[in-house]
This record gives structure tokens, sequence and C-alpha cells, in this order.
């Protein structure tokens, strides 16, 4: 998708589809590091979702890429605050200090919830945590349970497994007298509806079962959602970037229309079955 937007990239990608081997020494028009430390993107096309995610990815040098070959992956490579100590994959990484990071204080804070933190770290050197080690558990109960027993130090919990520390939305008793603190903060979330078009109740592709789909998406209550299927530890938000653009509310009353007046032999109470993957 990438070598789509920036200009250039597609006939260098699709050159090296042919030969087997991607030529680094071939420019490309929307490509350019104009010094060490900036790289320079051109696009073909406005896109801020993808472009967003990409300048997140840090560009590596070229001989690292071409020793580590199809491995670059867990070639960790760079100048942040923490090197890669030990790494067994999908269970446990171990991040040590950098000692060559570049001198940076913590950052004073205005948020009166991170006050007494603020005023903790204030002068301090980053990073303070000599050592980080990070395991690796998908499931959130054993993560929950391992932090209970002393075993973690900080975890991330969500929806109604998080709720099982809390009580009236503040942390437990028991919790804060062994000194552990809650942070909250959002974090972004998109989901879809997925139909199934072969369904003979709401499937099809005529004007009346299409507006009957985007009537059954756009009626969902976000705030039972939320209480039902997010313990309540979430904030239901319409557009899919909230602070920089806004969207108008969708008008359903076609589709209110169209729903009635259909032919089709649709029940006019539907019991839909829902998979929540």
């Amino acid at each position: 998708m990438i070598s789509d937007l920036v200009v250039g990239a597609r006939a260098v990608v699709d050159a090296a589809k042919t030969s087997g081997k991607f030529d680094f020494d071939r420019p490309i028009e929307g490509l350019r590091a104009l010094d060490r430390y900036t790289l320079q993107l051109h696009l073909g096309a406005v896109n801020f979702p993808i472009i967003e995610d990409f300048i997140n990815v840090a560009a590596v040098a070229r001989e690292v890429v071409e020793s580590a070959g199809d491995d670059t992956r867990t070639r960790a490579v760079g100048t942040g605050p923490y090197r890669v100590r030990e790494w067994k994959r999908g269970s446990r990484l171990v991040l040590e200090a950098n000692p060559k990071y570049r001198p940076l204080r913590f950052p004073d804070g205005s948020d009166p919830a991170q006050a007494a933190l603020a005023r903790s770290m204030q002068g301090k050197t980053l990073p303070q945590i000599g050592v980080v080690e990070i395991n690796f558990m998908d499931e959130e109960i054993p993560r929950l349970l391992l932090f209970e027993q002393g075993g973690l130090d900080y975890v991330v919990l969500r929806a109604d497994v998080a709720t099982r520390l809390l009580q009236r939305d503040k942390l437990k008793p028991e919790y804060v007298a062994r000194g552990i603190s809650r942070q909250v903060f959002p974090e972004p979330f998109l989901f879809g509806f997925y139909f199934n078009i072969a369904d003979p109740v709401i499937g099809g592709m005529t004007n009346e079962r299409i507006a009957l789909r985007r009537a059954i998406a756009l009626g969902i209550d976000q705030m039972t959602m939320v209480d039902v299927l997010y313990a309540g530890q979430a904030l239901p938000c319409q557009p899919a970037h909230a602070t920089r653009r806004r969207r108008p509310r969708p008008d359903t009353r076609g589709e209110a229309r169209v729903w009635p007046s259909s032919r089709a032999g649709i029940a006019r109470s539907l019991r839909l079955q829902v998979a929540r993957c």
C-alpha cells in the first residue's frame, strides 16, 4: 500500500519482484534522505491514516538491512533509551538502559491527576529504570492473576477484567493499601460490522437490503454497548480521527422510510444472530 502512495515507489518495488532483489541504489522520487536525521516523503495523494502509521516506523542503516537479510524484524537497531538484552519470541523480552542515550529530563505536566508523579520525578534524567522485563501473555485473566501474586509490576487491563480491581469506578481499598495505583487513558479502537450477504433475511444487494443493513449499523445503541461489552470502560466516538476531523452524523431517515415500505417479504421484527470476534 505504501508503494502506491510514495511517488516512484511502485516501479522500484515491481522491479524488485521481477529480479528477486531490491535495488537500494535506485533512487525513489518520493523518498529522500535530506541528511542523517531527516527523511522526506512525497505522496501522490493525501492519505492521513496510512502515512500517520508509516512515519512512526524508524528508518535503519542500509548495512543493517543487507546483513540481516530476511530477518530484519529481529535485528533491533536504534538510538532509543533502551537496548535489547534478551528476547525469546512470544515469551519474554529484556531491555536494559542505553548508557549512550541523550540527556533527557522528566517533563513537567499540567494534568492535576499526574501532579504527584511529576513532583516525584522533577529534575530526574531518563531512563530511570536500569532493566525492564516484559512477559508476553495474550490472555488478560492470567495477566491479572500474575499481577495480583506480585509477578508483574505493571499490567494493562481492559473492559470487564479491569473492573475486577474496581469498586464504584475506583481502585479497591485492598489494592490501594498495597501501593497499587491506577492510570486511565483512552486507547483508539476501531470496529466494523460484517453482514452475511447470502443471508435470506438481511442479505442481497437490492436497495432495500442495503438500506436495511445501513439502518442496523447506524441504529446500534453505543452507550449500551459500552456498558455491556466493555463494562463501562470505554468512550463512544463517531469519527475515526475525532480530534482532527469532523463529519456530519449520517442521515438515517432514508433507511427508515425504506423499511416499512419494503415488499421483499422481510418481517418488521428482526432477530439477528451476532458473532463477536
